[in-house]
């Protein structure tokens, strides 16, 4: 495994907890807290390279998974939705 990848895993482990319950104390739902925070380590381990060097990395992926709740599910269908 690579450094890059350890030095994430282990962020992962120290941080995971913690920004998991900043969220849930945001959102009130612990499955949407969870979905949430998993979505945002992922983008956070796909911009590790840069991320790491982040002051605050765990900030970053709580700020990052409050985002996410504004998002919408899935974009809708081609010419909108007809009544």
């Amino acid at each position: 495994m690579s450094t890059q990848r350890l030095d994430f895993a282990d962020f992962y482990r120290r941080s995971r907890d913690d920004c998991l319950r900043t969220v849930l104390i945001s959102v009130g739902d612990q499955d949407t807290a969870q979905e949430l925070v998993a979505e945002a380590f992922a983008r956070a381990c796909a911009s590790w390279r840069t991320l790491r060097r982040h002051p605050a990395p765990a900030a970053w992926v709580v700020r990052t998974a409050l985002k996410c709740e504004h998002l919408p599910v899935a974009a809708p269908p081609p010419g909108g939705i007809t009544p």
